[in-house]
């Protein structure tokens, strides 16, 4: 959930939208390539890294 309230503030609302529909489908990003899921993978990443550190 903390990572919902980082996302929410480093991602447009439109970005956020696409998410949480992502969530549900597993349809978006078979094939692999979706920029917006590296992104959040990216903030993620960054946010844990910083906490741990």
């Amino acid at each position: 959930m903390e990572n919902h309230i980082i996302l929410s503030q480093r991602l447009t609302k439109q970005e956020l939208t696409c998410i949480e529909h992502c969530q549900q489908h597993s349809d978006c990003a078979a094939d692999g390539e979706c920029e917006l899921q590296e992104r959040v993978a990216n903030i993620v990443t960054e946010n844990e890294s910083e906490v741990v550190g």
